[in-house]
């Protein structure tokens, strides 16, 4: 065969031979002249991958922990979360191409290692994710001395575990605390412009006793027993885990706060998650008071809990785990047994039905009867938890009121599913929506001397208004479906007006189109818009009315609609229709077949002096005439607010109550606030 025939025979084999060996050639070339890249440096990842081992390291000696980790969501994501519709589009919005190379989903979906000097994603959430990079330590973990792990000396495997740590393992069972805040790290997303711009959840609530069973994997038989089962862990290892759990959640609460750069749907999410982590501590202290918890519980009384206070924030955060170290080692948590209610969770989850009136007189004690544990760090003003109790006849000189004292107004109706709060963050439009909008100042609202007066005429201690089983909190506050017995924290949220959603939130998230009957609510119908709106726009309950409360009837659901108008959300919802709009006339309509199911009754309105400046009021047994059935309820002129009437002032609402013991920065948060209302009021923005 001649030479030239060769060649034309295998032209294209030779081609292919060619073009390989030029893109080797480049590529060694572009890699000698490339700097080295500096991966721990990486805003995309949390673990160096370049000492990553790999799960299937791991599972040569793990067998069984390896299998059961196989079935956990952990791993399962790996092949299914970045082909969600919603992984896409945070991907999207966040600018990244593909979720399992260089992309901020490489912190905490997944583990990574280098390939083409590039970190690329290999597995889920791996062993190495929760017990630390391998490289450093796995050699040392595996050398038993010459023996095996039965016949290994006492020495040696002190030796071994010491050495295995300095190289980087965590071991939960010599530090539950290290190997615990991985978990906290990436389920509170300390991102704001992940959460801002990328429409990604802000995290989600952990109780490591609950959470932690489900990937379980106690297989070691030295570690209990002989007994090669996947064990349940005891009641004192759940005890430590419980407290030191809900102290992580409040440390990266605060982390996460001191991310935020600017009052935002993230920093909201994050000032909730700190308050509520607060709180929850409290409720350990008061069961077993622990120094510790006392010292960490005194550190966050002193913070101010809000955007752009990193320092602070920070400082308090690193000064908590050496605290957590002692209170792991200075306590028999054999013994600690009052903590186990609060371990199991509670017996019922809630308490917001109708509060029946009673002929005996309630107490109007702050603290609990049964409540042998001092505060937290002295005096606690803003602890609320009070037992549930009512007065039948709240005024003084035993006037009658008329009304039962009820938790919620009687037309709420009955909700088969349950309010989870907070924010619905694929909806980053609406959130930021909200934030300006006066729905979000219906809380702020009770802090006023008005909203105190008719608190305690109704027949409410002022310091427990805020509770989520006062009829306060129906409207001005979003009760967590739990927690009716503790105080509230959020304003008025999606779920206010959209429906309780932990029915509705997967299918709805997967655009099932099943959510109506899981308790979405259809606000594009008029008349459900109607009702929905109504509940908390048109007051008709008798003692409320009695006690001051405006009963709206004035209210236009059409001229409203317009104000509130936060849709179609053109971001993150692809549409294929026109979004359908409501008249003026099925609005007017609807809201007037309420008004007339519905009327507004007749009353005598109790007449109060003017507000004081301390929650304590004093009330006449004098009445006015009864309540006219249509129009504004016109207050006694004792009761003026803050708001004017002429058509050219800016429509505020009233400044919270201070006193002596306000701290200067939360004075300086109240100027601050009324500041950015009169911006905004005057249409300058914030």
């Amino acid at each position: 065969m001649s030479q030239k025939s060769f060649y034309r025979r295998n032209q294209s084999f030779l081609v292919l031979v060619m073009g390989v060996s030029l893109c080797l050639g480049t590529a060694w070339v572009l890699a000698q002249e490339a700097p080295s890249r500096s991966f721990p440096d990486s805003p995309y990842l949390r673990i160096d991958p370049e000492k990553i081992r790999g799960a299937e390291v791991c599972g040569e000696c793990h067998a069984e922990e390896a299998e059961l980790w196989m079935e956990t969501k952990h791993q399962t994501q790996f092949a299914t979360l970045h082909q969600s519709e919603k992984a896409q589009n945070i991907l999207d919005n966040m600018g990244f191409r593909l979720a399992k190379r260089e992309s901020l989903c490489l912190r905490c979906h997944y583990t990574a290692t280098v390939r083409r000097d590039q970190a690329r994603a290999v597995t889920g959430v791996s062993c190495e994710s929760c017990h630390g990079a391998g490289r450093d330590y796995i050699d040392i973990h595996n050398d038993y001395g010459g023996a095996t792990h039965d016949t290994e000396t006492e020495a040696h495997r002190l030796q071994r575990i010491q050495g295995s740590i300095e190289g980087g393992m965590l071991r939960p069972s010599g530090d539950i605390y290290a190997v615990a805040a991985n978990c906290f790290e990436c389920h509170t997303v300390p991102d704001e412009r992940l959460i801002n711009e990328g429409g990604h959840p802000s995290g989600s609530k952990i109780e490591l006793v609950a959470w932690s069973d489900s990937i379980r994997h106690n297989f070691l038989a030295a570690q209990w027993s002989s007994d090669r089962s996947n064990r349940v862990p005891t009641m004192a290892r759940n005890r430590l885990l419980y407290v030191v759990g809900q102290i992580l959640d409040y440390e990266y609460s605060l982390r996460g706060l001191a991310n935020a750069t600017k009052r935002s749907p993230y920093s909201k999410a994050m000032e909730r998650r700190t308050k509520v982590a607060y709180r929850d501590l409290k409720d350990i202290y008061r069961v077993v008071p622990l120094s510790e918890l006392n010292e960490i519980l005194n550190l966050g009384r002193s913070i101010t809990i809000s955007p752009n206070n990193e320092a602070e924030l920070v400082s308090v955060a690193d000064r908590i785990a050496p605290i957590v170290e002692r209170l792991s080692q200075n306590h028999d948590w054999e013994s600690l047994t009052e903590l186990d209610p609060l371990v199991s969770g509670p017996s019922s989850t809630s308490t917001a039905g109708i509060v029946d009136e009673s002929d005996d007189s309630g107490s109007d004690s702050d603290s609990d009867s049964e409540t042998p544990a001092p505060e937290p760090g002295g005096d606690d003003e803003d602890d609320t938890r009070v037992p549930d109790q009512t007065e039948s006849d709240p005024v003084s000189g035993g006037a009658a009121i008329e009304g039962r004292i009820l938790s919620r107004p009687a037309w709420f109706q009955t909700e088969q599913y349950q309010t989870t709060v907070p924010g619905c963050s694929c909806h980053t439009n609406a959130e930021e929506w909200l934030l300006d909008d006066t729905h979000s100042q219906s809380f702020d609202l009770m802090s006023s001397p008005r909203a105190i007066q008719i608190a305690q005429v109704y027949g409410i201690n002022p310091a427990e208004r805020h509770l989520g089983n006062r009829i306060c909190m129906s409207c001005h506050g979003t009760v967590v479906s739990g927690d009716e017995l503790e105080e509230v924290f959020d304003p008025v949220t999606c779920e206010s007006c959209h429906g309780p959603s932990s029915g509705y939130l997967d299918p709805h998230e997967r655009g099932s189109g099943a959510g109506f009957s899981l308790g979405q609510r259809r606000l594009k119908n008029a008349e459900d818009r109607a009702v929905n709106c109504s509940r908390c726009h048109y007051i008709t309950d008798e003692r409320l009315l009695a006690a001051g409360h405006p009963t709206e009837e004035n209210f236009d659901l059409s001229e409203k609609s317009q104000t509130i108008k936060h849709w179609p959300d053109t971001k993150n919802v692809k549409r294929d229709s026109p979004y359908p709009e409501l008249s003026a006339s099925s609005l007017t309509s609807a809201m007037a077949s309420v008004k007339t199911s519905r009327p507004v009754p007749f009353v005598n309105v109790v007449q109060v002096q003017p507000a004081p400046t301390t929650p304590s009021v004093t009330q006449s047994t004098q009445t006015t005439a009864p309540r006219p059935t249509s129009g504004d309820f016109q207050r006694p002129q004792t009761l003026r607010t803050s708001r004017r009437s002429s058509s050219g002032s800016l429509q505020l609402p009233p400044l919270p109550e201070v006193d002596d013991s306000t701290s200067t920065e939360e004075l300086l948060l109240i100027v601050k606030r009324q500041l950015e209302r009169i911006y905004k009021a005057l249409g300058r923005g914030n």
